[in-house]
């Protein structure tokens, strides 16, 4: 119920803290702007904001432009072959490769490979631990059955266990973290503009005029590589297989796209002119929401919606489903990206019917920078070519820390004449 959810989030949110997930992710995310509360949030949430206003996104753009077309290059190859691919992985790369350079301020690839290496291996374990988190709390007796600590968290073999990829990624945090404050400090010009998260984080001052430690540097580091690089890629990769299943939506995009870029590349300044791309995006964030989920825990017992919630119980909300209640959504399971272009969206908008990046105080800090992303990729993929869906592709979710699909994505790419040319 939405009603009951703005409780939660916004009027009543002082009572609902972010502790149990970092009970749960802690050990990867550390305490930053995502795992903590109260005065240290707002802290870092003040230090943090400027590295995500509007004037630093134009910065930005110019390498999320750049990842785009190295995207719709290496789709030019599975184009050019005839051959169907998995589409998941590739999004899964271009936003790494945004992260790394936009947050991390790295370009290089051999870095980007072992961070992606170990990053899987993190995410992976993450999301068992997630999991078997929430079988012992159905099933308290679990923990005492010994088998069960290992069950979900066996590594492959031949695969570098949990703990030395988290050691392999925490170094090359700190190093990156190093090297840059190092930068800084041979910067001739102390007002230069900074490409990258991580200089302004370094740079950043409280009231106190005190600044972030290297473990908060790194906390943050970990916080926005992990929700800006897995969530992105999974919204990616589920709006371009509601495109490719549905052919009008693909052409009212791609017409869109003739008429106000004609045959330019996607850039930053064209977004506010393709309402129709930014509605495909949001649609695929309703049906599809990255972070399905929203986990606090009662630091007050209250009362919500006339039930009792004693002091230190866990509420779970799930956007996925609250997205899709006919009572604020009609035709509610449909791909309908028209309907955030008329008036239907905004009574959904108000009640919070529709929450894609979470809302109230804690609202994401850096959704304009992700719709960004995912406007600027999503047009530059569908402005050169239309995706076929194979038809044996098994559309499952894989409902842990994100909506992952299950199953590879397995689509075809042809060239339209923009993409020909």
């Amino acid at each position: 119920d939405p009603r009951l959810l703005r409780h939660v989030l916004v009027t009543h949110q002082r009572l609902y803290t972010k502790e149990a997930i970092f009970e749960r992710l802690g050990i990867v995310l550390g305490r930053g702007l995502f795992t903590s509360d109260g005065s240290f949030w707002k802290r870092q949430r003040a230090l943090i904001q400027p590295a995500y206003a509007p004037k630093q996104l134009a910065l930005y753009a110019t390498a999320i432009e750049a990842h785009c077309q190295s995207l719709t290059e290496r789709l030019d190859v599975y184009a050019a072959r005839g051959e169907p691919f998995d589409i998941y992985p590739e999004f899964v790369r271009f936003t790494l490769d945004v992260v790394m350079e936009t947050i991390l301020g790295s370009q290089s690839q051999a870095i980007h490979q072992e961070v992606h290496q170990a990053i899987s291996i993190i995410i992976d374990r993450m999301e068992a631990s997630s999991l078997k988190q929430r079988l012992l709390d159905l099933f308290p007796l679990l923990r005492y059955i010994p088998v069960w600590q290992n069950f979900l968290g066996a590594t492959k073999k031949g695969e570098p266990s949990y703990d030395a990829a988290l050691q392999r990624f925490n170094a090359i945090l700190y190093q990156i973290v190093a090297e840059k404050q190092q930068q800084l400090k041979n910067e001739a010009s102390e007002n230069a503009p900074h490409r990258d998260v991580l200089s302004i984080l370094i740079k950043a001052r409280d009231e106190a005029r005190e600044g972030m430690s290297d473990e908060q540097l790194r906390d943050e580091l970990a916080i926005a590589f992990v929700a800006g690089h897995e969530t992105s890629a999974v919204a990616l990769a589920w709006a371009s297989v509601l495109l490719a299943k549905n052919q009008p939506a693909a052409e009212t995009l791609q017409r869109e796209l003739a008429s106000v870029l004609q045959g330019a590349k996607p850039q930053l300044a064209h977004l506010e002119r393709l309402p129709y791309t930014r509605a495909v995006v949001q649609e695929a964030l309703r049906l599809y929401p990255p972070v399905w989920r929203l986990i606090r825990k009662v630091a007050e017992k209250d009362c919500v919606g006339g039930t009792e919630i004693p002091a230190g119980a866990v509420v779970v909300m799930i956007p996925y489903i609250t997205q899709r209640l006919a009572a604020y959504w009609p035709q509610p399971d449909a791909f309908r990206p028209e309907r955030f272009l008329d008036q239907e969206i905004d009574t959904a908008k108000d009640v919070l019917a529709y929450l894609p990046f979470g809302a109230g105080p804690r609202v994401c800090i850096g959704q304009q920078f992700a719709l960004s992303e995912m406007m600027l990729a999503l047009a530059s993929v569908w402005q050169r070519f239309s995706l076929q869906l194979e038809p044996s592709t098994d559309l499952s979710i894989d409902a842990k820390l994100s909506l992952r699909p299950r199953y590879p994505l397995r689509v075809k790419a042809r060239r339209t004449e923009s993409g020909k040319s």
